[in-house]
């Protein structure tokens, strides 16, 4: 018998060995003595052993008078048998995920964009075979390492496993680590750490109707976010649609988000509204009549019925949810193309933000100078900072507070509460103060390729310009607001929004569509 220097015991017996008699002995007459799962014995004990397997494992518990325990193990091996040459592996997982044995012999497991620092984990088929990962020393039975991927969406590492007899043999794990699209959604639950809403994944090349009863449009993924919002989405490079859907809300959609290898595209905060309760994509008057309809407690017997009308989620349908309803009024589903800030970068520390349908398709096109003048061509740039969405079109609406039915001058754009307002171009300020309806209010005068055009911004919560000021494009000229809880001077507003309107003229009825010139 050997004992190595990992404290085993290891016998050897003949191949057509059938059973073998173990016996343990202590030095110490008080000692009780188990092999196996048979009753402790003082200072001795005897137990014949199967030996139906090449390689059998057998388990010697010691313990003194005191009640302390020690464990041994004794491997008996039967001599020339395969097992003693046996170099193979059991399993290989990196972070607990088991990695796939492919036809070549090699092993490949995938992890997450996140996951930048994976363990590695091999295992032998023989406990008493010897596994090194990548070169570190190597140890009985299973070794780890953690490999680093902060750098590398894929690496090969090399494992070795030395069998009893001493053959060695080496294997290939390939490792590749996803992609991935990250953000944070916001809700209109009254508890914000416990939100819900669902999020789809489409290929974007995949045209097919989702609701299609035989061919439908094919899920590539589906989670529910984390009740803070927050979600990641792991994924291999391609092109993808994303789809949040939650019941009673309207519907965000945002295609063509371009997933590189490597990349973990963060989405900025996504806002979703509620008050969709017919589910047509839009929020109307019959929604506002059924939610006071259904009043009251929700409970088991009545959920099915009044559950999708607690739109604050608070486990009562009431004024506020009625409130939540009325300042969506007018809101429409949302689609939204992804467009990449830059799109020229593959590296896997770079983050891509989502640019809204407002994102300047250039900034500035400059044609062959001469000696005497050099002209340009300008576009405008996006008029509210960060990621938003366009709530109210330009045209004949219902006005949200009035009722009436009315031309709306502008556009209605709804982002992140008190976001930085930007000049969509370089220009003039002609009015900076205080306009009836709109509240704080900002009209800039530009020439943008020999037009002469107005832009105009209002329920600011901040108007950072003065009349006659001169405004780079891009520049901060106020903050968001039109809150009527928190902001001053809101004008006539159901919540924070920007209005934005282009004007042929300065003032009030010169209005243009706006999504001619952005």
């Amino acid at each position: 018998m050997q004992k190595t220097t990992d404290g085993i015991y290891i016998a050897k017996v003949d191949q057509d060995k059938v059973s073998s008699m173990v016996e343990a002995i202590s030095s110490s007459s008080t000692t009780q003595i188990k092999i196996n799962d048979t009753p402790y014995q003082v200072k001795t004990s005897k137990e014949k052993i199967d030996l139906s397997e090449d390689v059998t494992k057998v388990i010697i518990t010691v313990k003194n008078a005191a009640g302390n325990q020690v464990e041994y193990k004794l491997y008996i091996v039967k001599e020339n048998s395969p097992a003693e040459d046996d170099a193979s592996l059991k399993e290989v997982k990196a972070n607990e995920t088991q990695a796939t044995l492919k036809d070549d012999g090699t092993y490949e497991v995938t992890v997450k964009a996140t996951e930048t620092q994976v363990n590695l984990e091999a295992i032998a088929n023989q406990e008493l075979a010897y596994v090194s990962v990548d070169g570190n020393t190597e140890t009985r039975g299973s070794n780890t390492k953690q490999i680093d991927m902060s750098t590398e969406t894929t690496k090969v590492i090399t494992v070795t496993v030395k069998s009893i007899s001493g053959k060695t043999k080496q294997y290939t794990i390939k490792i590749h680590r996803l992609s991935a699209i990250t953000g944070k959604i916001i809700t209109q639950a009254a508890d914000q750490t416990k939100q819900t809403a669902t999020i789809k994944v489409y290929n974007s090349q995949d045209t097919r109707d989702e609701n299609d009863a035989e061919d439908p449009r094919k899920v590539i993924q589906e989670i529910q976010i984390n009740p803070d919002g927050t979600y990641t989405l792991d994924l291999e490079p391609g092109e993808y649609d994303m789809v949040i859907k939650k019941t009673s809300y309207l519907e965000h959609r945002i295609t063509n988000i371009v997933v590189k290898d490597g990349v973990i595209i963060t989405i900025n905060d996504i806002n979703i509204y509620a008050g969709d309760l017919d589910e047509n994509g839009e929020i109307e008057i019959e929604d506002l009549t059924s939610i006071i309809e259904n009043y009251g407690i929700i409970t088991d017997d009545n959920t099915v019925q009044k559950g999708k009308y607690d739109l604050n989620e608070d486990g009562v349908v009431n004024k506020l949810d009625r409130s939540i309803l009325k300042a969506n009024y007018g809101k429409t589903k949302t689609t939204e193309q992804w467009v990449d800030p830059n799109p020229s970068t593959t590296s896997n520390s770079t983050e891509s933000t989502l640019s809204s349908e407002m994102q300047a398709k250039a900034v500035v096109e400059s044609n062959k100078e001469s000696e005497d003048t050099t002209e340009q061509s300008q576009v405008f740039v996006k008029p509210l900072k960060g990621q938003y969405t366009i709530t109210s079109a330009y045209g004949i609406r219902i006005h949200p507070t009035t009722g009436e039915v009315k031309k709306h001058t502008g556009i209605d754009i709804s982002g992140t509460h008190h976001a930085e307002v930007l000049s969509i171009a370089e220009g003039e300020v002609t009015y900076a103060g205080v306009q009836k309806g709109f509240g704080n209010s900002v009209e800039i005068k530009h020439v943008v390729n020999g037009e002469t055009i107005y832009s105009f911004y209002a329920h600011l919560s901040r108007i950072d310009v003065q009349k006659g000021q001169k405004v780079k494009q891009g520049e901060t000229i106020g903050l968001e607001g039109g809150d009527p809880q928190t902001d001053p001077n809101v004008g006539n507003s159901t919540g924070h929004h920007l209005h934005f309107e282009l004007r042929k003229a300065s003032g009030y009825g010169n209005d243009i569509d706006p999504t001619k010139y952005i």
